[in-house]
C-alpha cells in the first residue's frame, strides 16, 4: 500500500503478483473456488456500496488513478478480468 501512495506501480505490480499467489494457494488448501470470493465481493459491493464512496469523490475531484471493480459483465470489467487471470 505504501508503493501505491507513493506512485511506484512496478512494486505494487510485484506485490499484488504476491499477493495474488499467495491467496490461490490458499484457496486451494482450504478447498474455495474463485467464484466463491466473486460471490461474496459482490454480495458486499450490492450491501455496503464498495466504491460509491470513491465514485462521488471522482465525480467532485476527477478522476484519479483508482478505480473500482465493476460488476460483471460492464464495459472493463476488472473482476472479469481478475478472474481469467487466477
Amino acid at each position: 500500500m505504501i508503493d501505491a501512495v507513493t506512485g511506484d506501480s512496478d512494486a505494487v505490480v510485484r506485490e499484488s503478483a504476491d499477493l495474488l499467489y499467495n491467496l490461490t494457494v490458499l484457496w486451494a488448501s482450504a478447498g474455495v473456488q474463485p467464484e466463491d470470493v466473486w460471490r461474496e465481493m459482490e454480495r458486499r459491493e450490492h450491501m455496503l456500496g464498495i466504491g460509491r464512496e470513491a465514485a462521488e469523490n471522482r465525480r467532485q475531484n476527477g478522476p484519479r488513478n483508482c478505480t473500482r471493480l465493476r460488476r460483471p459483465g460492464s464495459d472493463g470489467d476488472q473482476l472479469s478480468r481478475l478472474r481469467a487471470a487466477i
